[in-house]
C-alpha cells in the first residue's frame, strides 16, 4: 500500500506581492507550503510564477517541488493569476484543457515514490454563476473518464457547495435572498449573490454523477470566509465549504484537515492518501 499527501489552496495571489490580498505575504506564502508538507499542491491564484523573488522560487525548490504553471486565458480574468500545481512527485506528462471554452485547466500524469502513475486534474471554476459551472464542469467530466483504470484525484477551487450541506440550505433560502436585497455594501452584496449560487449545488452533484469519482472529504468541512481583499474587516469564520478533493475508488481517506487561516479567503486542504 502506497500512502500520497495532497493538498489545495486558492491563495489569493499570496505568492506576488501587490497580486491581491493584503493579508498575507510571500514569506507567509511559502510558510504554507513548508506546513502543508504535502507531495501535490494544487494552487488557485496563485500569483505569475515568473513574478517570483528569486529567494521565494529558491525556497520552493529547496522544499522538493517542481512547479507546473497555466494561466487562465479568460478576458475578463485578471491576467496577474495564474493556476500552479506544485508537485514532489516526478511528472512524465502536462496537458492543459478548457473549461466551458473560458478557462484553462491542468491535467498532469506523475510517478509516485514506487513509479505507479497517477493522474491529477487541477480545477478553478468561475464563481459568477452556477450555469457556467455546469458548463464548465461537463468538460472536465470527459477528461476523468476518459482513463478509468488510472488512479485519479480532481482537485481546486470549484466555487460550489453540496447542496445537502446544512450552510447551502440556509444560503440558497427565501430568507437569504432578502437578506441579500438589503445589504447595502456593493462588493459584501455581489458576494452574497455568488454565495447563493453557488448554494444551488447542482454542479458537486452533476460531476459525483456523471463520473467514478468521491468526495474524501465525507465531514464537508467549510473553507471559506468572506474575509477577502476589499473586505478585509469581514468575519474570518468559516462559511461553506467549496474547496474539494475528489478521487476514483482507489482512494482511502488516513486524514482530511482544514487549515486555519493563513491570509487568503481560502482555507488550505490537505488529505493523506492510502491506495
Amino acid at each position: 500500500m502506497s500512502r500520497l499527501a495532497v493538498a489545495t489552496w486558492n491563495a489569493e495571489g499570496m505568492f506576488v506581492v501587490g497580486t491581491r490580498t493584503r493579508r498575507g505575504s510571500p514569506d507567509d506564502a511559502i510558510a504554507v507550503v513548508k506546513e502543508l508538507d504535502a507531495d501535490i499542491i494544487t494552487i488557485p491564484e496563485f500569483g505569475r510564477y515568473q513574478q517570483l523573488m528569486p529567494e521565494h522560487r529558491q525556497a520552493l525548490t529547496k522544499l522538493g517541488y517542481s512547479c507546473t504553471e497555466i494561466p487562465y486565458e479568460q478576458e475578463d480574468l485578471a491576467p496577474e493569476v495564474s493556476l500552479v500545481v506544485l508537485s514532489r512527485l516526478a511528472i512524465r506528462s502536462s496537458k492543459v484543457h478548457r473549461l466551458g471554452g473560458m478557462r484553462n485547466y491542468l491535467e498532469l500524469r506523475c510517478l509516485d515514490k514506487g513509479s505507479a502513475e497517477l493522474r491529477i486534474i487541477a480545477v478553478h471554476l468561475d464563481d459568477r454563476s452556477e450555469q457556467l459551472r455546469l458548463k464548465q464542469i461537463v468538460d472536465v467530466e470527459h477528461i476523468v473518464m476518459t482513463v478509468s483504470v488510472v488512479p485519479t484525484l480532481v482537485m481546486g477551487d470549484l466555487n460550489a457547495m453540496d447542496k445537502s450541506s446544512n450552510f447551502a440550505r440556509v444560503a440558497r433560502s427565501r430568507i437569504a435572498k432578502t437578506i441579500i436585497r438589503l445589504i447595502p455594501h456593493h462588493q459584501l452584496k455581489g458576494m452574497a449573490l455568488r454565495v447563493n449560487e453557488m448554494a444551488i449545488g447542482t454542479t458537486i452533484q452533476h460531476f459525483l454523477n456523471a463520473t467514478n469519482l468521491h468526495n474524501l472529504d465525507p465531514g464537508i468541512k467549510r473553507t471559506i470566509s468572506a474575509k477577502q481583499y476589499g473586505v478585509e474587516w469581514a468575519p474570518k469564520m468559516k462559511l461553506a465549504k467549496i474547496d474539494w478533493i475528489f478521487g476514483t475508488d482507489h482512494f482511502n481517506v488516513e486524514d482530511y484537515q482544514v487549515w486555519r487561516d493563513v491570509g487568503s479567503d481560502h482555507r488550505p486542504v490537505r488529505a493523506t492518501l492510502c491506495y
